[in-house]
């Protein structure tokens, strides 16, 4: 019925692979780094891909540390509002945290910021500017301070000549040392007692099986309740109901 541990760095790469594949392709139909061929812009895109898989394998990664006891359910959702429901396990902090979270267990990707910096500076900023700019008269050859009306800033494309070399390097080297370090903690030891745990559980129990088996299609909806209801009866939060000794 129940399958062992997986490899985590099959895990990582199986998240990991697709977005990696994804941005050496769109780096493929570049023809020109430069401004005045608009394909440029396929470099960015291919950023943003990439990182989007690395944000995903790590929460990953955090949520197989997670079971091995190596973070805390409140750093993987500090928010109880927005926690995930019984039965989920996730890791609802942003990349930077996730990646400054590494490092404090030893595990070093910030090699990975500067590309993070770029796609944070496409994609989030975007302001108004209202005060006073620095500026240079050419005819008295001096600087002055002046207000002016309110500035409309959204940074463009960056154009850095990301190669797909770099995008893989990248990929193979984030799966290697992240995979290596949570092989190290076990967790698949954890991974085996909650599988034997599982197995453990009551099957069809009711009050829960009775109205699943009665209810007509049109209720359907009422299913994700009724397994919610089991999850937390049976998992709890976090899983701590199969984690506890």
């Amino acid at each position: 019925m129940f399958e062992s541990a997986p490899s985590s760095k099959k895990l990582l790469r199986d998240v990991l692979q697709p977005h990696t594949n994804l941005a050496i392709d769109l780096i493929g139909l570049i023809k020109s780094f430069d401004t005045s061929d608009p394909t440029h812009r396929f470099e960015i895109a291919s950023i943003i891909i990439f990182l989007a898989g690395v944000d995903k394998t790590l929460s990953l990664a955090f949520e197989l540390l997670y079971l091995a006891g190596e973070v805390d359910w409140q750093w993987m959702s500090p928010n109880s509002r927005t926690r995930p429901p019984a039965g989920f396990i996730e890791c609802q902090r942003g990349l930077t945290a996730k990646i400054m979270k590494l490092s404090d267990l030893g595990v070093d990707l910030t090699y990975l910021q500067w590309i993070i910096n770029l796609r944070n500076e496409y994609v989030h900023s975007c302001s108004l500017y209202i005060g006073y700019t620095v500026g240079y008269d050419d005819d008295t050859e001096k600087i002055y301070l002046e207000a002016r009306e309110p500035t409309l800033s959204f940074p463009l494309a960056p154009i850095v000549a990301v190669r797909s070399e770099r995008i893989q390097y990248y990929s193979d080297q984030m799966i290697d040392l992240i995979g290596s370090f949570i092989d190290h903690t076990e967790w698949w030891l954890v991974w085996s007692k909650i599988t034997k745990k599982l197995e453990g559980l009551p099957k069809n129990p009711d009050p829960e099986y009775a109205q699943i088996a009665n209810e007509s299609k049109d209720e359907s909806e009422n299913e994700h309740e009724i397994l919610d209801t089991l999850n937390q009866k049976f998992i709890g939060d976090g899983a701590k109901l199969l984690l506890m000794h």
